[in-house]
């Protein structure tokens, strides 16, 4: 069963950007302020709701 989860990378955390992105991350947040936006627009985590 697929869960449609989209992950976020952390990019000031403990991981490199480019370890985040080969681990699966669809998007690298440079900045903790960049959560909110990114988890409410769907279009900028790849997941627009399908009808």
């Amino acid at each position: 069963m697929a869960t449609r989860v989209t992950a976020l990378g952390a990019g000031w955390g403990f991981s490199s950007p480019e370890r985040l992105s080969q681990a699966g991350a669809y998007q690298i947040l440079a900045d903790p302020a960049e959560i909110l936006p990114a988890v409410l627009d769907p279009a900028r985590t790849g997941h627009v709701k399908r009808s």
